[in-house]
């Protein structure tokens, strides 16, 4: 449960070897709509950031669809993350390359 809402946390392990990656993900079913969130990149650096990850999705706010207003989904940051800065990423860890909507590994 996230927010009240059915929700679905998953861990993911990409093929064995060398650069093995790891991806986070959670899902939220809001009514008609569902939202992802993911973490992705190689297993150390999901691994260090995974607690922050699930802190964050304990954190979601689904406020409804509000057409005058761009908040429909609120949070509160993890500490450190900063502004994607119009990237297509939302928050990351600094230093961090943007690849996605939310990008966490770093």
């Amino acid at each position: 449960v996230i927010d009240g809402r059915d929700g679905y946390l998953i861990d993911l392990l990409g093929p064995p070897g060398e650069g093995q990656n790891r991806v986070l993900g959670a899902m939220v079913v809001d009514g008609d709509r569902v939202w992802f969130l993911k973490m992705a990149g190689g297993i150390a650096r999901v691994e260090k950031h995974k607690k922050e990850f699930e802190d964050f999705v304990s954190t979601l706010k689904l406020n409804g669809p509000r057409p005058e207003r761009s908040d429909e989904l609120s949070y509160k940051t993890p500490a450190g993350w900063v502004s994607g800065g119009g990237s297509g990423c939302d928050w990351t860890p600094p230093g961090t390359p943007c690849g996605g909507t939310l990008a966490w590994p770093g």
